[in-house]
């Protein structure tokens, strides 16, 4: 799944980043604000965080009053909690597609998918253009018509707390959460009554109450396709000790989700290895050197050993940028999303992790590279904040 656009609000030190597309590929988020790329790579990385990882208190603004706003003639309650400040839209590739389209054929149309973050945690995803749930005004005239057609000796207390039900509904209520489960336990409970000419009328309307929950088995299919936002520091891609350990942070990071998503499986540590190394052989043909190497009974990314035909400033990154790649395909079959803060390197190493990142084409993955604007005063930012793709830059 590819990120098209992001949007990050309400932080501390960004109110409001307004949508930001992206391409595939680098790019180069430019900004004199440094605390406004640390608070997008924040949120950005709650969108999908990896598995068993635990979010911390978000840095953004709070208002502990709630308010109403009035459109069209309907009130609105707004909970300041519930602001969504972190929100992703994604294109929905053709696996992804196949598999949610099993649970109801209406996904077949999922073209992009919208996730947020909200203030209080919580996340929400939405199928852009596709109702999740069934309103009532959909329903009611089947229902009724249904209603209508049962026998005079139908059992009328099964038909009570439907009828309490029905009778309190606008045309506009949704048939999810609480009260689609409510209605849709009333309705099965006519299921040993229903005479049998009737039972593909009541299976029409049981199929539109089940709706949300079909929906929300394919939002769980979609969260398992979706790449992770990985956060690398750019000192860590750089340094100068050749000698210096791949492990970092990121590394580390997938490692253990990786490790905590086999587990129970049987799979051994070696087996687990043999398998990221036949990986390596499809997805990086021409790189003979074994990325992971066994030590100490832990999985570890080797050092390169001998030339490469890059320069030792690039074989380091391109070797880290090749595990995490591997890693994160072992996970979810998906490249990663890179967030990559380079502010505290020079131009000249933040040239160099650009050339590593080209090298890795096709593969090259979604990456948001923050780093000072390569400008002069006679060359301001267009805005405060752009995202630009990586053969505009200008170091």
């Amino acid at each position: 799944m590819q990120l098209l656009q992001f949007r990050i609000r309400a932080h501390r030190a960004l109110s409001d980043s307004q949508w930001l597309e992206v391409r595939p590929g680098i790019n180069l988020l430019e900004t004199d604000q440094q605390q406004a790329a640390g608070a997008i790579f924040e949120l950005l990385q709650t969108i999908h965080p990896l598995q068993g990882e635990q979010l911390t208190p978000l840095s953004t603004q709070t208002c502990r009053t709630c308010r109403e706003s009035r459109l069209n003639g309907r009130t609105r309650r707004i909970i300041p909690a519930k602001k969504s400040v972190a929100l992703a839209v994604f294109s929905a590739d053709r696996e992804t597609i196949t598999r949610i389209a099993d649970l109801d054929e209406d996904l077949y149309a999922t073209d992009r998918v919208e996730i947020g973050r909200r203030m209080d945690q919580s996340r929400w995803l939405n199928f852009v253009e596709i109702s999740s749930s069934s309103r009532w005004s959909e329903v009611e005239p089947t229902m009724a018509r249904f209603l209508k057609e049962l026998p005079p000796t139908f059992p009328q207390p099964y038909l009570g707390p439907l009828n309490a039900t029905m009778a309190g509904l606008k045309g506009s209520d949704r048939l999810r959460r609480g009260l689609g489960e409510r209605f849709k336990d009333q309705f099965r409970a006519l299921a040993p009554y229903i005479p049998k000419e009737l039972q593909p009328s009541y299976q029409e309307l049981l199929f539109a109450l089940e709706r949300a929950q079909r929906f929300a088995a394919a939002k769980e299919q979609v969260y398992k396709r979706l790449p992770f936002f990985l956060l690398v520091k750019g000192h860590d891609l750089i340094d100068p000790d050749p000698e210096s350990p791949l492990h970092l942070p990121a590394l580390q990071r997938l490692h253990s989700a990786l490790a905590a998503s086999v587990k129970g499986s049987g799979l051994s540590t070696s087996q687990l290895l043999a398998r990221l190394r036949q990986r390596q052989q499809q997805l990086f043909p021409a790189s003979p050197q074994a990325l992971f190497v066994l030590c100490q009974g832990e999985i570890g990314v080797a050092s390169p050993a001998q030339p490469s035909g890059q320069s030792p400033a690039e074989q380091r990154p391109t070797r880290i940028l090749q595990a995490i790649i591997l890693l994160h395909h072992a996970l979810c079959e998906q490249p990663p999303i890179v967030l990559l803060d380079a502010f505290s390197c020079p131009l000249q190493a933040n040239s160099e992790i650009l050339r590593a990142l080209a090298s890795l084409a096709p593969l090259t993955p979604t990456t948001i590279l923050a780093a000072l604007p390569g400008r002069t005063p006679n060359q301001p930012l267009q805005a405060p904040i752009n995202l630009i793709p990586a053969d505009q830059w200008q170091p």
